[in-house]
């Protein structure tokens, strides 16, 4: 591979992929339940991004919607804070979406650790 001119890695995937200075994506990485590579090897893809998207399944390009309507979810949300009833429901609710969130985050990177230390 020699040097290397980009790189990118996922914890979560446990996947890198690097551009050698030949131009040439690698890869190497548990990429898939089944398969682990310990040495990079050469994909046929020609960026980095492309490589994330097939081997680590995220999205590599910024999720773009059109819409021919205005949203009024602006003008929705405006109303319910003005409400002072309902501004306290949502503020209690914004409390606990981000309690349950944190929770499933501490869960998932104790399964993670847990995870790392027996393989």
């Amino acid at each position: 591979m020699g040097r290397v001119s980009d790189i990118a890695a996922m914890h979560n995937k446990f996947i890198s992929i690097a551009v050698g200075q030949d131009g040439r994506v690698y890869v190497w990485g548990k990429i898939s339940c089944n398969k682990c590579i310990t040495i990079p090897c050469v994909t046929p893809f020609s960026n980095v991004y492309n490589a994330l998207a097939c081997f680590a399944n995220v999205m590599h390009e910024p999720l773009i919607l059109y819409s021919n309507e205005e949203s009024n979810i602006l003008k929705h949300l405006e109303l319910a804070f003005d409400d002072p009833v309902c501004f306290i429901f949502l503020s209690y609710l914004f409390i606990l979406l981000a309690y349950i969130c944190f929770r499933i985050f501490a869960i998932n990177n104790e399964t993670l650790i847990a995870q790392t230390l027996t393989a």
